[in-house]
């Protein structure tokens, strides 16, 4: 049984908690006769004739003493024994779970030491007489015997399993261990009885036993001997042999069993006195123990048996998984896997195979490539029905190889009934093999595209100018080198095809480029410079992937762009020099302009004294050359402020920021309310954007194209202005962009003039028909320029003018 098995295996400890607890109840009425308890009931056998002369009172106390001490005695007594008759039945509740011969022989020999001690109480009760002859103590006799037959029963059912190692349940049938288990108890039985009726017959006891001290003294200390030879050899071996909580109570309940007899031999004087009443209490805990230990082998056994319950239920869960693992990696394995079992002729050679095991995916690939009735199982065909084409291709015979030498094998192989590229592998499996299989035609197919990649590759490297061409698989190899600038550097190409370029490139080059090309086997394109010989190459590392996306090899061109990085650093100095000119202009303008202020505001100041204090010498030719010299000179001043205007926007480091248009045109419209209300125009603004821009120049574009529309408007039509916005979708570009139209229908200008108006100093109207410098609109193109935009105009003579405003939402620079 596997509980058995499980419990031999079992290390039975008594806990410390239980001994310790058994030597207190030993010890206790002792500690209690130290506090001054006293456990005894003075009792001496009234002689009835003395007591009839004694007073009514006085034979009422005596018989009353005498009753009290003989019912604790038969209770101490009958405890005991029902104990015993307890611990017999709970061996045999065991015997019938653990199938061990030696646990109801124990109880019963417990149970024959019980039926002694109902002797002792019959006999003590006075309901049985031992002999007509008797004198003398007869409680002192009757306990001898019974403590006598304890100690040698006890020593008898432990000591029959050790002289013989055939009487073990393991090597017993249950039918031949019953009947040892019947015989031994009848014997037990017998023996019980028949001790108890030698004594009833023998003749001579009393006076053996009352008239000889020194046969008195050593029958008292018999049952003291017989105690400690089953302590110190035959317990400690049958413990030893037949380890149980049980067996290891049966040692431990001698200590109450010893205390007891050492109680009644050297302390107890008297029937019923302190020490007769706590050897019997002794012999009480005698008999309690054995019953503990086997209600506690029970319940341990109960434990176990639920631990190996639970240990079983957990293996078959883990065998059913195991199980359900390896049913599901056939079931869901994409290669086919097929377990063949060999068939041999009458001399032992193999002539063809029979299947035993196919997976779905073997199965769908039979049933779908060779000629099979839809309902067939594949398992139970042979290969000759299935697959006769191996036997010409050699694969039969490759199979049998595999089996006469224990051998496997490795291929790839190309069937011709289903025209598919097939991996095949093949092991052997006891007097067969499993074959598994995966389809590779898709692989097959690939590689030949690859190849014919690779030629294209080594066209377009062998035909591109002044470039250095690599190709190189996952594992850094070296599959393609070429390029006319490998006669340039006096390269060998032979020196890097097939190789690793670890082992071609110099250190410095290995560690400049080697990540790159890792990065580029996991999809990442990256591009830089590098110097080679005296060379400028730049390098662009670029994956490259199969029909499926998937990534399989890398490239590396390198082209040469010397004269490239030569024309460019020219072309940035001069660049440079133009820039240093253009900010030198813009210098001299802003100072030049800024200087000519003080001489004009001396004009103007003079030129109105000579109108106030000399008006009458002058006359009026003179004040109207004077007011033209100020109309000149006003002009004049305009012109400069918008010259520094202009100057200022070159060089201004205002900063970006987010800002409101819908606020900033506003507060245009604010300043300039009192043109608009003379000229009677409506002006109509939509919802503007919130951009990153500088705010005092998006101010004064507004302000310049505003102010236009007003001062161009028409006198014979309702005048009119329209500002509003719609936001651009940029594609591949992560920033969007703005569209901000201002249109009017004012006098218009023809469209052929759309890019001049925006040059400075370029007019379409007279000064005498509208003021102006002509510095307005170009002022508004750098503005709109600065901020990374675009500004057009679109009009026609007598419809007005729209002018259109690029602008991004936001800037990308970092000023």
């Amino acid at each position: 049984m596997v509980l058995t098995r499980f419990l031999d295996n079992q290390s039975y400890r008594l806990p410390w908690q239980f001994i310790a607890l058994t030597l207190f109840a030993c010890l206790l009425p002792l500690l209690l006769n130290l506090l001054g308890v006293d456990f005894g009931v003075v009792n001496l056998y009234p002689v009835f004739q003395q007591v009839g002369e004694l007073v009514y009172e006085s034979q009422q106390t005596i018989v009353h003493r005498f009753l009290r001490g003989n019912f604790i005695h038969v209770i101490l007594e009958l405890i005991s024994i029902i104990t015993a008759l307890l611990t017999a039945i709970l061996c045999f509740v065991e015997y019938g779970m653990k199938k061990d011969i030696s646990t109801p022989i124990i109880g019963v020999a417990l149970f024959c030491a019980g039926m002694l001690d109902v002797f002792h109480v019959l006999v003590s009760a006075r309901l049985v007489s031992v002999g007509a002859d008797w004198a003398g103590n007869i409680d002192n006799f009757s306990w001898l015997i019974s403590r006598c037959y304890h100690a040698l029963i006890l020593m008898m059912g432990t000591g029959i399993f050790l002289v013989s190692s055939q009487l073990r349940t393991r090597q017993e049938t249950e039918r031949k261990a019953n009947t040892y288990i019947l015989y031994i108890s009848l014997i037990f039985v017998l023996l019980s009885a028949l001790t108890i009726n030698i004594i009833f017959r023998l003749d001579g006891v009393s006076e053996l036993y009352n008239q000889n001290p020194e046969i008195i003294r050593l029958l008292n200390n018999l049952p003291l001997f017989l105690y400690l030879v089953s302590a110190a050899f035959i317990l400690p071996r049958f413990i030893r042999k037949y380890p149980s909580i049980f067996s290891q109570t049966l040692l431990l309940s001698l200590v109450p069993a010893f205390f007891s007899q050492l109680f009644m031999v050297y302390g107890s004087d008297a029937n019923f006195d302190n020490f007769f009443n706590i050897a019997h209490y002794e012999k009480f805990v005698t008999y309690l123990i054995p019953f503990l230990g086997i209600s506690l082998n029970y319940q341990q056994m109960h434990k176990t048996e639920r631990l190996v319950i639970q240990n079983m239920n957990e293996e078959a869960a883990e065998r059913k998984k195991a199980e359900d693992l390896v049913n599901g990696v056939l079931n869901s394995s994409i290669s086919g896997i097929i377990a063949f079992r060999s068939i041999r002729n009458d001399e032992g050679n193999i002539t063809d195979f029979e299947i035993i095991l196919a997976n779905p995916s073997a199965s769908r690939y039979v049933m779908g490539h060779y000629d099979m009735a839809p309902n067939r199982n594949v398992a139970g065909s042979l290969m000759s029905e299935i697959f006769p084409h191996n036997f010409e291709d050699g694969l039969f015979q490759k199979y049998v190889d595999v089996v006469e030498n224990n051998s496997s094998f490795r291929m790839q192989h190309h069937s011709s009934a289903s025209s598919k590229w097939l991996y095949i592998t093949g092991v052997r499996f006891q007097d067969g093999l499993v074959i598994t299989f995966d389809d590779i035609t898709e692989r097959k197919l690939a590689e030949e595209r690859i190849q014919r990649s690779e030629s294209l590759y080594r066209t377009f490297a062998k035909n591109m100018p002044n470039s250095l061409i690599f190709l190189f698989d996952k594992d850094l190899n070296c599959t393609l080198a070429d390029g006319s600038a490998f006669d340039m550097l006096k390269l060998k190409r032979e020196d890097f095809v097939g190789r690793k370029f670890v082992n071609t490139f110099d250190a410095y080059y290995i560690k400049l480029l080697l990540p790159l090309f890792e990065k580029t086997l996991k999809g990442e394109e990256s591009t830089l410079e590098v110097k080679m010989r005296g060379m400028l190459f730049k390098v662009h590392n670029v994956p490259i992937r199969n029909a499926d996306g998937d990534i399989f090899a890398g490239m590396c061109v390198a082209q040469d762009i010397t004269d490239v990085k030569n024309y460019e650093r020219e072309l940035k100095q001069h660049i440079e020099e133009l820039n240093n000119s253009n900010r030198e202009l813009e210098q001299f303008a802003y100072v030049a302009s800024h200087d000519l202020q003080e001489p004009l505001r001396k004009i103007r100041a003079f030129g109105d004294r000579l109108i106030s204090k000399y008006m009458d010498v002058i006359g009026d030719d003179g004040r109207n050359y004077i007011e033209r010299m100020q109309n000149a000179s006003a002009r004049m001043q305009k012109l400069i402020d918008d010259l520094l205007t202009f100057s200022r926007i070159s060089r201004t480091q205002e900063p970006y920021e987010p800002v409101d248009f819908n606020k900033v045109v506003q507060e245009v419209l604010n300043d300039l309310e009192i043109a608009i209300e003379s000229k009677q125009v409506q002006v109509h603004v939509g919802q503007l954007p919130v951009l990153h821009a500088r705010t005092g120049q998006i101010r004064q574009l507004f302000q310049n194209l505003i102010s236009n529309a007003v001062k161009f408007s028409r006198d014979d039509v309702q005048s009119e202005i329209h500002i509003d916005s719609q936001v651009l979708e940029k594609e591949r570009k992560p920033n969007k962009l703005v569209r901000i139209r201002v249109r009017d229908n004012g006098i218009g200008f023809d469209e052929k003039y759309a890019d001049k108006i925006f040059i400075i100093f370029q007019r379409l109207h007279g000064k005498t028909e509208y003021e102006g410098t002509g510095i307005g609109l170009a002022i508004c193109k750098r503005i709109v320029e600065n901020h990374n935009g675009s500004i057009t105009a679109y009009s026609h003579p007598g419809k007005g003018a729209t002018f259109e405003i690029i602008l991004p939402l936001k800037h990308e620079r970092n000023n």
